[in-house]
């Protein structure tokens, strides 16, 4: 019975997940283009941070929570535990790390287009264009925070 608990609670807070980086992308839909000074889209990195650190978020109080819910389960041996422990943690970061990074390097130029930036400064979302300059910003912001985050 605890583990159908302990699975229903790692399915809400995957949902959780989607939802809030749904909310985000659509933030950084919306600040995309408006915030450009010194020929950078500021919008876009505001964005790309916010991701960054809900990732962070999320994986913290996923470990934490995985933790209390393995604790509970009362499992009889030192493997069964550390193998609960594992698939419940390795299933959520992974979904949490890069469901984001799947979406923008297979999805996103389909879905909503990518954005491209005119030799005056304008730029337009369009569709079938590569997406490999998000992609790459949004690596990079979660790189150096995870990076800071283990050197803290």
């Amino acid at each position: 019975m605890l583990i159908l608990a302990g699975v229903c609670v790692s399915i809400l807070l995957l949902g959780v997940v989607i939802i809030s980086v749904i909310g985000v992308l659509l933030l950084k839909a919306n600040l995309s283009g408006h915030y450009i000074k010194w020929n950078l889209d500021w919008g876009r990195y505001l964005g790309s941070g916010i991701l960054a650190v809900q990732i962070e978020i999320f994986n913290a109080i996923y470990s934490w929570v995985a933790m209390r819910m393995t604790e509970e389960e009362n499992h009889k041996t030192q493997s069964q535990f550390d193998q609960s422990l594992i698939m419940k943690t390795f299933i959520f970061q992974f979904v949490n790390s890069y469901n984001l990074l799947i979406y923008i390097a297979f999805f996103k130029t389909n879905v909503e287009g990518c954005i491209v930036y005119e030799d005056d400064g304008t730029w337009a979302l369009v569709n079938g264009a590569s997406c490999l300059g998000e992609l790459r910003i949004q690596l990079a912001f979660i790189f150096i925070l995870h990076t800071i985050r283990r050197l803290a």
